[in-house]
């Protein structure tokens, strides 16, 4: 059994594509740097639990460690959003995280706009409201935040805009030292050559 759940643990961290601009991060990039864990707990893992305020969202590296031991986290935006330009709310959970040895590794970021939107000014709007997060991932020590590649209109006319949207906040984000990953969320997004030619 424990050779199958091995087995199938490396054929999904392999077959998932982790895509970022304006470089492609592999699994091979992030396995290959000094003290990367080879897992990682995402908070969505736990959605339900912290929705109806079961779980404390400030809490998650202390759960991951003590009742997973899992030393490695990628957080939810959705948990943060009220709080997210309050710097001090990041130093205490980078403070929280290191008290527990856990590593922050990204925050997934959610509803802040279509940054495949066709729409010039929206576009720019929803590029603009990911640099809270990137800066909040920056004071976690994360590499990465997480994006979606939504956009409404023709293929064509959304492919475009994110090569626009995308370029934009990862410019950004490449001088801050983070990574912008691109989930296959659905929508076009779940077109993996659609996405690689937005990243060429």
């Amino acid at each position: 059994m424990m050779i199958q759940r091995r087995k199938f643990i490396k054929k999904v961290g392999l077959s998932l594509p982790l895509l970022a601009l304006p470089k492609v991060l592999s699994s091979s990039v992030l396995a290959n740097q000094p003290n990367t864990p080879k897992i990682s707990l995402a908070q969505w893992s736990l959605n339900k639990a912290f929705f109806a305020d079961e779980l404390d969202a400030k809490d998650f590296a202390q759960i991951s460690s003590r009742d997973y031991g899992i030393q490695a986290v990628e957080y939810v935006s959705a948990f943060y959003k009220d709080q997210v330009s309050d710097e001090n709310l990041w130093l205490d959970l980078k403070r929280r995280a290191d008290d527990q040895d856990v590593q922050s590794l990204l925050i997934m970021v959610d509803d802040e706009g279509d940054l495949g939107n066709p729409n010039d000014q929206e576009r720019k709007r929803a590029v603009e409201n990911h640099y809270k997060w990137i800066n909040a991932a920056k004071i976690m020590g994360c590499h990465s935040i997480r994006v979606n590649a939504f956009g409404d209109g023709s293929k064509t006319a959304v492919q475009q805009a994110l090569v626009e949207g995308m370029g934009s906040l990862s410019a950004v984000a490449a001088k801050e030292g983070i990574n912008i990953i691109i989930e296959n969320h659905g929508l076009y997004s779940s077109d993996a050559a659609f996405i690689v030619d937005v990243i060429k």
